[in-house]
């Protein structure tokens, strides 16, 4: 199983009752540190021309601005270049959507669920040939893993770590290696464990889900009445559409420890 923290808004409702998630690029995240890809140029000018008139990626206007400034500059270390080549490029080429392994986290719901008065989704997970992965349902997208007539994406653990990754240069590195740039963040995120879905930039970031993989949905110990409502007719028409039923969990805080405490809700 793996969490998503939610503040309650038309967006998140949209979500719910389309099966969908949103993925993020890297470019927008809080932490500038997210995602970021140090990079190294070695090699020489005619080597970094050649990476660009063979590179796809880049449009005809975009590989004669880069060619232009590579001959007019010795220093291939030249931070014009590092923007044109890699930096903006890598965090424009992927989109992420962001889980965590955790429910109960205090801090998680005061930061991503307004204050404990949002929710956490529950999301069931499969395990398949040593892989853990959570089923889609979308036409549009293409880097999926089918099995069994079903769509599936892998789920990356984020690794945690006082040292930055080692430079990435485009010239002898694998594009592939990219993604390890996402899944690595500053040990001070660490309490969050949290996983991720990577998929290339397709002009698409609403994904769809498969409708039965919500297994539960948590309300913050300080969610109103009106949300408390609203979360409960949500589920409701949920369950109506789906094969599985979705459980509904309060949660409130304990007395005696700084910890929360899962209750359940009378049955919808």
């Amino acid at each position: 199983m793996i969490y998503k923290y939610y503040s309650i808004n038309k967006n998140v409702i949209s979500s719910i009752l389309n099966n969908s998630f949103w993925f993020s690029k890297p470019k927008d995240y809080n932490d500038p540190f997210d995602s970021f890809t140090p990079v190294e140029f070695y090699g020489n000018t005619n080597q970094w021309i050649e990476f660009v008139k063979n590179n796809s990626n880049y449009t005809k206007e975009k590989k004669s601005k880069i060619i232009e400034i590579m001959k007019n500059y010795k220093n291939l270390s030249n931070k014009s270049h590092i923007d044109l080549l890699t930096e903006k490029r890598i965090k424009d080429a992927y989109c992420i959507c962001c889980f965590s392994k955790c429910n109960d986290n205090i801090l998680m719901w005061s930061h991503y669920s307004n204050n404990h008065k949002g929710i956490c989704i529950g999301y069931k997970t499969e395990k398949i040939n040593n892989k853990e992965l959570l089923r889609f349902n979308d036409p549009r997208i293409s880097n999926y893993i089918r099995i069994n007539r079903k769509q599936y994406l892998p789920i990356n653990n984020v690794k945690y770590s006082i040292k930055m990754r080692k430079p990435f240069n485009p010239l002898y590195d694998s594009e592939d290696i990219w993604k390890n740039y996402f899944l690595h963040k500053c040990k001070d995120w660490s309490y969050e464990k949290e996983v991720r879905i990577i998929q290339p930039f397709e002009s698409i970031q609403n994904i769809c889900y498969h409708r039965d993989i919500i297994n539960e949905i948590i309300v913050g110990c300080k969610i109103t009445n009106e949300d408390e409502k609203l979360i409960k007719r949500l589920i409701k028409i949920k369950n109506e559409e789906s094969d599985s039923k979705i459980n509904v969990i309060k949660l409130k805080m304990r007395r005696e420890k700084y910890k929360l405490q899962r209750i359940g809700i009378d049955d919808l």
